[in-house]
């Protein structure tokens, strides 16, 4: 359904999770104090203030890919074939219509739902966090340090 409203894309901008119960999508999380708005030097990303989504204007990427470094979600994507860095834009041209985005009104189990509860947000954030942890190189981990003992511990 990403895909198919959003034309320009060459993958979609948000994933489904089912392994901890009804799917939960993973997308932009459109954060109150986005690290990946203040992150960006040319201005590219900004809020929307009819829907308070966090938008790219889609012109001034320069590239640097410093919004997808920033991103404590990991939920920006660097899209090579057009050499921009992309997110999730909570489908606002049709939230601006009173429809819902693209990939909740395209489920085909009807499971995924626009989250106004604070606890599905919390909820999305945490498994977001460990999609992205369970790709990281556990191997290069660092020492956690014991105050009490005065010395690390291992990982």
């Amino acid at each position: 359904s990403c895909l198919e409203a959003h034309a320009k894309l060459s993958q979609p901008l948000c994933r489904v999770d089912a392994s901890q119960g009804p799917g939960v999508s993973l997308h932009c999380f459109h954060c109150g104090s986005a690290a990946c708005m203040a992150a960006c030097p040319t201005g590219e990303i900004y809020r929307d203030g009819p829907t308070g989504a966090v938008l790219m204007t889609g012109t001034s990427c320069i590239g640097c890919r410093a919004c997808v470094a920033a991103c404590p979600f990991g939920m920006i994507v660097w899209d090579a074939n057009r050499g921009v860095a992309t997110k999730c834009d909570l489908c606002v041209d049709r939230l601006r219509l009173g429809q819902q985005p693209a990939c909740v009104a395209g489920c085909p189990t009807g499971s995924l739902s626009m989250p106004e509860a604070p606890e599905m947000m919390r909820r999305k954030r945490e498994l977001a966090v460990r999609t992205t942890l369970a790709g990281w190189d556990t191997t290069a981990a660092v020492s956690l340090f014991d105050f009490q003992a005065g010395k690390a511990k291992s990982p």
